[in-house]
């Protein structure tokens, strides 16, 4: 989850909060998906898809 979240800050260029970023991490990788926080870039759509897909 720690790799998980600092791969989608990294991959959103800043874009998201540290916090936001961990929170991401939870809901996707608890199968929740608010979809309040979503990823924008090209690579951190591909970031979480390698998330959900390595889950």
């Amino acid at each position: 989850m720690i790799v998980a979240s600092f791969g989608f800050y990294l991959l959103e260029d800043g874009a998201v909060s540290p916090l936001n970023s961990i929170y991401w991490a939870i809901v996707t990788l608890s199968t929740v998906g608010y979809g309040d926080v979503i990823p924008t870039t090209f690579w951190a759509k591909v970031f979480t898809i390698a998330v959900i897909a390595g889950d």
